[in-house]
């Protein structure tokens, strides 16, 4: 879940965006994009844009 989530906030998807394409509670959502933060080093959301390690490969075709 949290490499879609991940993947879906390098896309600049909001949370609420990002939790009805996973099926998951907004909270939910919120809570794992804090973790990912935290987890990265990083200050806001915006910054994952910044921050090569945090936008995913993209999915193979």
């Amino acid at each position: 879940m949290g490499t879609d989530v991940l993947a879906a906030l390098s896309r600049g998807r909001s949370n609420r965006e990002i939790a009805c394409a996973l099926s998951l509670g907004e909270q939910t959502v919120k809570s794992n994009v804090s973790s990912i933060l935290t987890e990265l080093g990083l200050q806001d959301r915006i910054s994952v844009f910044d921050c090569p390690t945090a936008v995913p490969a993209p999915a193979p075709a």
